[in-house]
């Protein structure tokens, strides 16, 4: 892939929900004067704070700030799945119009103490609003360093997270015409799955992709979505030329690779050690 940002042709996946595919090179993006708008009308730090927000609920084992790490890595790529802001307007008016109009009163905002990232970025992919269901596909990370500080994400995050509140709330509580309005939707409604990966070169010379991450949200699973990112990743023309892809997998997503032709035999895994 060449440049900071690349957008794909829109699929359509099962459900009838249709997404556009953007892989961006984050690290590169914060570095590059007059960068490209990831998605319309909305900030690129913002893009990156959903997206973490998304893994970070999906994966809490990792911790928040060793995935912001991870996602602003230098060579790391993000492949973001997300969907138009009128197609998920139509869907949120549509679930609203069968549970009927809701008249209870709003919660009232808290302040979060600044030690509770977590805790603040899984309120954005709360269950809530999202199907039930069941294991993600999820991956570890590895440890890593960036150049965008955690500071400078973490300077607005009280903000946007506040938003975020404003635009659930808005959709708790109806107008009087039954409407939601289109400020009730923002990005973290617009994500629908992310993951990251990157191209690295072994001792042995072999060039190998190696899939860091990986989460699709609740209310998306089991529609083919997770498949649909493997399989792009299976395309070089996209995401470039290796040998081998590596998946450094969590017991409950072993199922999942071993579905996508991946293997756990540990004395052929071994040779893709980093050393």
């Amino acid at each position: 892939m060449e440049g900071c940002m690349v957008r794909l042709h829109s699929v359509h996946f099962r459900g009838a929900f249709s997404a556009q595919p953007i892989i961006v090179n984050f690290h590169e993006l914060f570095q590059t004067r007059d960068a490209p708008t990831i998605l319309p009308m909305v900030k690129n730090e913002d893009v990156l704070r959903a997206v973490v927000a998304l893994f970070d609920t999906s994966l809490p084992e990792i911790g928040p700030r060793d995935v912001h790490e991870t996602v602003h890595y230098p060579g790391i790529h993000t492949i973001i799945l997300s969907q138009d802001h009128a197609d998920v307007l139509e869907d949120y008016r549509g679930r609203a119009s069968q549970k009927g109009t809701n008249l209870s009163p709003v919660p009232c905002k808290t302040k979060v103490e600044a030690d509770s990232t977590h805790k603040l970025l899984t309120e954005l992919y709360s269950d809530s609003e999202e199907s039930t269901v069941e294991t993600s596909e999820e991956i570890i990370a590895t440890e890593t360093s960036i150049s965008w500080s955690w500071e400078r994400f973490c300077e607005g995050l009280q903000e946007f997270v506040d938003g975020a509140r404003d635009r659930k709330e808005k959709r708790a509580v109806q107008r009087e015409d039954g409407k939601i309005p289109p400020s009730a939707v923002g990005v973290e409604s617009l994500i629908m799955a992310a993951a990251c990966y990157e191209l690295k070169i072994l001792s042995t010379g072999d060039m190998v992709l190696q899939l860091s991450l990986l989460a699709v949200r609740k209310r998306y699973r089991h529609l083919g979505i997770g498949s649909y990112i493997m399989e792009l990743l299976k395309t070089q023309s996209i995401v470039g030329k290796y040998d081998t892809l590596v998946a450094h997998a969590d017991t409950d997503a072993k199922g999942f690779f071993k579905f996508h032709r991946l293997t756990d035999d540990p004395l052929l895994n071994d040779q893709f050690k980093y050393r």
